[in-house]
């Protein structure tokens, strides 16, 4: 698999990018304040903003419920419209014994027997892959266990992100993994590209998560900060065209052009 252009060109952007920082989570959650799984997070964190590396702590600690609580909040779960409250829904018990299983497949290196479970006998109500996969990441980067490749973040970002780097450096898996739907910038940003279903869906995945992992190892640096700078930055803080959310949405545009190779 060739190395995208866009990350060589980036390359000395990639290994210059400071530390992902979060504004503070959602004045939302705070009808959910109650919550015997979100209070302690209000009391430990009274400045309402979560990094990776509190999640990351969290987990370690060993209070899975709690630390996956955390990690719905750290990625914007919404709770306007309902997500939260579903996830909550679940309970502490049943949240722990997700999360447990969870644990044990990832360490096992069974990234997509968890998505398998995640969609099936595990799914939490109101939790699909763009945030389940927040629970593998935050396990695995948690786990003293070395995990190769190491189960990455994918949401509506990462997703348009892999979309635009394969037409790069294998565009004939494009259309194996995402429907051949073209979509404007604004779709783009609103929703993103669209992933096949089924057993498509969970190959995406892993393909992501390896091609993510050999891009990183020849760029020289970890996987999860390649992925923070496809991530991109929110366009409510920068809606430049350097931002890497426009950079990327610009090379799919550019990608319905050209044929596949």
């Amino acid at each position: 698999m060739n190395i995208p252009n866009y990350l060589n060109q980036n390359k000395l952007r990639i290994l210059q990018q400071p530390d992902q920082a979060l504004n503070k989570w959602s004045s939302t959650y705070n009808k959910h304040a109650a919550d015997l799984l979100v209070q302690p997070l209000y009391q430990k964190f009274p400045s309402h903003v979560l990094n990776r590396k509190d999640v990351i702590q969290l987990f370690r600690e060993g209070d899975f419920a709690l630390a996956a609580t955390a990690a719905m909040m750290w990625g914007a779960i919404s709770a306007g419209k309902g997500h939260f409250a579903g996830f909550l829904s679940t309970g502490r018990e049943r949240l722990a014994e997700i999360t447990v299983h969870l644990k044990s497949l990832i360490e096992d290196g069974k990234s997509a027997e968890a998505f398998l479970f995640m969609q099936n006998e595990g799914k939490i109500k109101g939790v699909r892959y763009p945030y389940f996969t927040k629970l593998f990441f935050f396990i695995a980067a948690s786990s003293g266990k070395k995990i190769d490749p190491v189960p990455l973040i994918f949401d509506k970002w990462t997703k348009n992100a892999y979309y635009a780097l394969l037409t790069q450096s294998c565009s004939s898996e494009v259309t194996k993994y995402f429907s051949g739907t073209k979509k404007t910038t604004s779709d783009l940003q609103r929703n993103g590209v669209s992933a096949r279903s089924g057993r498509a869906l969970v190959d995406s995945y892993i393909s992501y998560i390896n091609d993510m992992t050999v891009w990183s190892k020849q760029l020289g640096v970890e996987p999860q900060k390649l992925e923070e700078f496809v991530f991109g930055t929110s366009r409510k803080i920068d809606q430049s065209a350097t931002n890497p959310r426009n950079e990327l949405i610009a090379i799919i545009l550019q990608s319905y052009e050209k044929p596949p190779v």
